[in-house]
C-alpha cells in the first residue's frame, strides 16, 4: 500500500511539473539576468531610445533576481522614449497562428509619462501587425507593477517578431524607470 501512495505522488507531482512546463516564459533571459561581456545590456536584449534617455543594468532596483533594466530620463526634455526590446529573427519562441500572452514588471521614480508592451509581426519588412498593451499611466513614484498584453494572435506568415518594454516621459521632471521580468507564454 505505502508502495502504491509513493507510485501514486511520484505520478501527481510529475504531472504538476508538465503542467508548469507548458507556460514557461517562452523570452529567452526575460529576466535580465544574463548580461553581455561588458556588462551594458541582457543577452538576446538591445535598447532603442530617443533623444538622451540612457539605460544601463541596475543590481539595486529589481523586481527578482540579480538585475534590471533602468531608463534615466532627463531633465527639460519631454516625449523621449526609452525601449528594451526582444527580437526573434527566425520564429524560434514563437509560432505564427498560435496565441500568447505578455507580461513585464515595472517601477518609477519621480517620472510622469507611460509603460507599455509593444508587438510589431513582420513577414520580410512589412508590417503585419503592430499590437499595443494599454498604456500604463504613470503620475510619479511607484513600486513594482506588472503590465499584460493578453491574447495576441501571431498572423500567419509572420517570419519575425520584435517585442519592447517601452516607456515614454510626458513633462520636463525626467525620472527613472526600471522594467524587469518580462514573459511571454502560449495560451493553450
Amino acid at each position: 500500500m505505502k508502495r502504491m501512495l509513493a507510485l501514486f505522488a511520484g505520478f501527481a507531482v510529475l504531472g504538476l511539473n508538465a503542467g508548469n512546463a507548458e507556460n514557461a516564459n517562452l523570452l529567452p533571459n526575460g529576466d535580465f539576468e544574463e548580461l553581455m561581456q561588458d556588462s551594458s545590456r541582457p543577452v538576446r536584449w538591445g535598447y532603442r531610445q530617443t533623444g538622451s534617455v540612457s539605460h544601463s543594468i541596475d543590481s539595486k532596483e529589481k523586481a527578482s533576481g540579480n538585475n534590471s533594466v533602468l531608463f534615466t530620463f532627463p531633465k527639460e526634455a519631454p516625449g523621449e522614449e526609452g525601449y528594451v526590446v526582444f527580437r526573434d529573427d527566425k520564429m524560434n519562441a514563437f509560432q505564427d497562428g498560435k496565441k500568447y500572452s505578455f507580461s513585464m514588471q515595472y517601477k518609477a521614480s519621480e517620472f510622469k509619462g507611460g509603460v507599455a508592451i509593444i508587438l510589431i509581426c513582420y513577414k520580410g519588412d512589412a508590417i503585419l501587425s503592430k499590437t499595443n498593451s494599454p498604456a500604463e499611466k504613470v503620475e510619479s513614484d511607484c513600486d513594482w507593477k506588472k503590465l499584460e498584453l493578453k491574447n495576441v494572435e501571431i498572423p500567419k506568415g509572420t517570419d519575425k517578431v520584435t517585442l519592447s518594454c517601452f516607456a515614454k516621459n510626458k513633462t520636463t521632471d525626467g525620472g527613472n524607470v526600471w522594467i524587469d521580468n518580462a514573459t511571454a507564454e502560449e495560451v493553450k
